[in-house]
């Protein structure tokens, strides 16, 4: 019927929005490996290991990698096994977090 073929129809496009996320958190997440390395040298200034903006910058720098791994691994239980597609794209979103915060202590450091 004509409500399923859009139901399909949508299904495929949060696939693909799903995809494109993945691929481009991806990218970014490979190339937080070099940053990741730098950031002891966050606290080398002498009182730096207090200041919020720097332990906030040094945790989601440390746990973007590991957020995205978790949500490609929880998007495949919600897409695939539970069938859950608006789920598993809200899911995708969850790396951005780190992101967000990322830039919010860059901007009160």
């Amino acid at each position: 019927t004509n409500g399923d073929r859009q139901m399909e129809l949508s299904n495929r496009v949060k696939y693909r929005l799903m995809l494109v996320n993945d691929v481009v958190l991806g990218v970014f997440a490979l190339l937080s490996i070099v940053p990741i390395m730098m950031s002891p040298m966050l606290f080398d200034a002498p009182g730096s290991e207090g200041r919020l903006g720097i332990l906030i910058l040094f945790y989601a720098m440390l746990s973007y990698p590991c957020v995205y791994v978790l949500s490609l691994f929880t998007q495949l239980f919600f897409g695939l096994v539970r069938k859950k597609i608006t789920t598993a794209l809200m899911v995708s979103y969850l790396p951005l977090v780190p992101l967000i915060a990322i830039v919010f202590a860059s901007l009160i450091m």
